[in-house]
């Protein structure tokens, strides 16, 4: 019996064709061309991740004061310093997009509140920083630095500064969707007139 009120529910879901023609007909032009969003979004994956690397070098250096590397000869290479850090780079880098990408930050279409950017962005900071945190002192850069010490304040800065820096990268873009936005009603509205 269950089933049958079940199977009663479902098909009342159901859309025949003349509603969803309906549908179709109602729903808004495009704004923009179809490869034009995924292009964005792999541009700000991109920033990203070489924002969440400097902001990680940035805070090193303000903490250390130190150089990230040092040349030798012909070639360059981290400094012994900086070098237990860079082991944990790449995990920054993917800490940090993983994370703006579970708290759905890399979503440009649709309504968007500032305030709820804000809150997301915090959060997704937060976490990366904790994995970071915990990647750096469980792991401890593998078998070659088990014995360093990180120092705590390159975490710290290394999330204030990223707090700050992907704050205003997240303002910059949705102060461009809002220009986007404003521009394309103004030329809806301007074709309208003339067609009336």
């Amino acid at each position: 019996l269950a089933l049958l009120v079940f199977w009663d529910e479902m098909r009342a879901e159901k859309f025949d064709e003349k509603r969803k023609a309906l549908l179709v007909a109602a729903r808004a032009p495009a704004r923009a061309p179809r490869w034009a969003l995924p292009a964005i979004k792999a541009a700000l994956l991109l920033t990203d991740a070489l924002l969440a690397a400097l902001c990680f070098a940035a805070a090193f250096y303000l903490r250390e004061g130190l150089p990230l590397a040092v040349r030798s000869g012909e070639t360059w290479e981290w400094n012994a310093a900086f070098a237990p850090y860079a082991v944990l780079l790449p995990f920054v880098i993917v800490a940090r997009t993983t994370t703006l990408a579970r708290y759905d930050l890399y979503r440009l279409r649709g309504e968007y509140s500032l305030l709820d950017d804000g809150a997301r962005l915090f959060k997704a900071m937060a976490t990366a920083s904790l994995l970071i945190v915990a990647a750096a002192f469980l792991h401890r850069g593998g078998y070659q630095y088990r014995a360093f010490s990180y120092a705590r304040g390159v975490f710290v800065l290394d999330f204030v500064l990223s707090l700050a820096v992907f704050g205003a990268s997240r303002l910059l873009v949705r102060v461009g969707q809002r220009a986007a936005r404003a521009r394309h009603q103004s030329r809806s509205d301007a074709r309208c007139r003339m067609q009336s």
